[in-house]
């Protein structure tokens, strides 16, 4: 095991208490996943609609620092040109089991995220157009020991039919270092601190600025969304649907000998003593991880002696597992809420029907759409890709943010579904069953979902 004694000396820098925190929205531009062109502005259907849309987008979208391509991009309103972030592809190597991988050529490589040639849809890919440079946002609290607070807004826009905003915001504190035991740092301040980065609620005490707005961060969130709706939608009455906000936060605890750990930390002020999955890590230079997942948020919690800029390094690779869970999880929400509505239909048809019922009427009600078994398949087949760490780590946050729950309902649903499905003519059944059963086999529960 390597000596920490031999790291550079910038690797030796021990972290004031600090907290890094991003919180995480989904946003669907329909109900469920492949959103139709309907409403929706042509540049933008040229990306959910085509499934080549990553090596049509390519070029036209550029790279990051890639000027000339500036404008051909997509635009959204206020915020900027959208590009092809191969950063992040490179960053998602380190979660691959392969070696040898090309980025320059997306179409005809295996790394995380990446199924360009399954079935020739690149819309069932991991992968996402984000904005040319996040926007960048500040608030300078009076009357704490905060050095003066910053953040950067990412948005990912995914062609399957979702937008992920990614909100992260650097805690630090002034003149508290890895010699210090502060008595003036309660958990009732942290709670304060942590609830003034939140984007979303009904008021925040803090003025943030930036170049769209001044105001609270909420406030800002407001017009941000309103901005990209027009950016996104023709029609003007079209609303994103909204999921609920998610929070991760890495913490860097300044000394062992603080009262307040990073897991006290995270349990009181994250978790407020819910139940939660835990995951110890030992790493090659002896020092501790701890990572935390609940169904309100997720943390990293990090020894005293790792380096800020080791930590921050592994909380994204951590937030690239996260985001996937975050995305599936939804994609469930929604066709459980799809599943509910269509049970209601179906039942209330079968009760007012007066006619024998046709094979038209089977398809009419059927909730198999393929290119969701598809999806499906594909997102499980993207973590089969990682090495037995990541999987174990995207094991522990299926199980705690609630996806594995997720998953058991919607398999529940399509039960409930062939039972009501058994009260129809026998014939019909049969039919019947032959569409649930590639969706039901897909929702099996196990071990790599």
């Amino acid at each position: 095991m390597a000596d920490a004694r031999n790291l550079p000396d910038s690797c030796l820098c021990y972290n004031p208490l600090s907290l890094y925190v991003v919180h995480s929205q989904v946003l669907g531009l329909a109900t469920r996943p492949f959103p139709s062109k309907a409403g929706i502005r042509g540049r933008w259907n040229s990306i959910f609609q085509d499934k080549k849309c990553f090596s049509h987008k390519a070029a036209q979208a550029g790279r990051r620092g890639d000027v000339d391509s500036l404008a051909s991009a997509p635009f959204l309103r206020r915020l900027g040109a959208v590009c092809l972030d191969t950063e992040h592809v490179r960053e998602a190597f380190a979660l691959n089991k392969y070696r040898g991988l090309n980025v320059d050529d997306l179409s005809d490589t295996k790394f995380f995220g990446a199924s360009g040639k399954y079935r020739g849809d690149e819309r069932l890919s991991h992968l996402y157009f984000e904005l040319r440079r996040p926007l960048s946002l500040a608030a300078s609290p009076k009357g704490l020991r905060l050095r003066p607070v910053s953040a950067k807004l990412f948005v990912h826009i995914y062609p399957v039919g979702y937008v992920v905003l990614k909100l992260a915001v650097s805690l630090a504190f002034k003149g508290w270092n890895h010699t210090d035991n502060p008595e003036d740092c309660t958990i009732g301040l942290l709670r304060q601190l942590f609830d003034e980065t939140k984007p979303w609620g009904e008021r925040g005490d803090w003025t943030w600025k930036c170049s769209i707005k001044t105001g609270t961060l909420p406030e800002i969130m407001t017009v941000i969304k309103n901005e990209l709706q027009r950016s996104f939608y023709s029609d003007t009455s079209r609303k994103f649907s909204e999921g609920s906000w998610e929070s991760a936060v890495k913490i860097g605890s300044p000394s062992t000998k603080m009262a307040l750990t990073g897991r006290t930390i995270a349990i009181n002020v994250l978790f407020r003593n819910k139940e939660f999955e835990s995951f110890d890590i030992l790493d090659d230079w002896g020092h501790n991880k701890r990572l935390l997942a609940s169904r309100q948020a997720i943390a990293c919690v990090f020894s005293p002696r790792t380096a800020r800029r080791l930590s921050i390094k592994f909380f994204w690779k951590f937030l690239v597992l996260a985001e996937l869970v975050q995305l599936k999880r939804r994609i469930y929400e929604d066709y459980i809420q799809f599943f509910k509505e269509q049970m209601n239909e179906l039942r209330e048809f079968r009760l007012s029907l007066r006619r024998k019922a046709t094979k038209e009427d089977v398809f009419r009600f059927s909730v198999y759409d393929p290119q969701i078994p598809r999806l499906f398949l594909v997102l499980d087949q993207h973590i089969r890709a990682t090495k037995p760490f990541y999987r174990r780590i995207y094991s522990m946050l299926s199980t705690g943010t609630g996806l594995d729950a997720r998953r058991a309902r919607a398999a529940t649903l399509v039960r409930d579904w062939q039972d009501e499905v058994e009260k129809w003519e026998p014939v019909l059944v049969v039919l019947w069953k032959k569409i649930i059963a590639p969706l039901r086999s897909l929702l099996a529960p196990t071990g790599s979902r």
